[in-house]
């Protein structure tokens, strides 16, 4: 039994900050989406931190073609696409956030059970899954900030760099390609080659 297995992976990134203030294509719903609960995000408050000074967001989309076959015939097909989003928070400021920490990465926030990202362009089922998770990595920012501060507060630093450098930002907003997958090719049988015979010239 032979298997064949292609992947071809479309990245679809969207990532923004709050100095950025690119134009948003509303025809889009998932970069509106993202634009929306970003905007709504900076009022999160929670203690005397307030709002995060930083939020990005970054969706890659990935489409997977598996196919097996035996002796010639293919006995099974899948063709999936999945969104795996990663949502990253700074509390504090350019000079001392919740980052450069053993910490920082770990999740303090709820755990909410949210299955797959959706991959239907739907804005409003798009925004509940962007809040539940901006509010998880929010919550997890704030803790591993306050871990940070605990764990530096008895150590002298002969050197003090900032966490987050200012930079001016970058607007771009450009059409991304998907790539397609011409499933027939890898399911169509190859071509019959010609019979051997004893007087088939070689």
């Amino acid at each position: 039994m032979k298997r064949l297995s292609v992947a071809v992976l479309t990245i679809g990134a969207a990532i923004a900050a709050f100095s950025q203030q690119a134009p948003v294509n509303t025809s889009d719903p998932e970069l509106k989406a993202m634009r929306d609960e970003m905007t709504r995000a900076r009022e999160m408050s929670l203690n005397e931190l307030g709002a995060p000074y930083f939020i990005q967001y970054l969706i890659d989309e990935s489409s997977n073609f598996a196919v097996s076959a035996s002796l010639g015939g293919v006995l099974s097909q899948r063709l999936e696409t999945v969104r795996e989003p990663e949502v990253r928070v700074r509390v504090g400021d350019y000079a001392f956030d919740n980052t450069n920490y053993t910490g920082a990465g770990f999740n303090f926030g709820a755990r909410y059970d949210l299955g797959r990202f959706p991959v239907e362009n739907r804005y409003d089922v798009l925004r509940r899954y962007l809040w539940l998770q901006t509010d998880s990595a929010y919550k997890s920012a704030v803790e591993a900030l306050s871990r940070k501060r605990a764990a530096l507060r008895n150590i002298t630093q002969s050197e003090k760099l900032n966490d987050f450098a200012k930079a001016q930002p970058v607007q771009r907003l450009t059409p991304l390609p998907r790539l397609t997958i011409d499933t027939a090719h890898w399911i169509e049988p190859p071509a019959r080659s010609r019979p051997y015979s004893p007087n088939t010239p070689r």
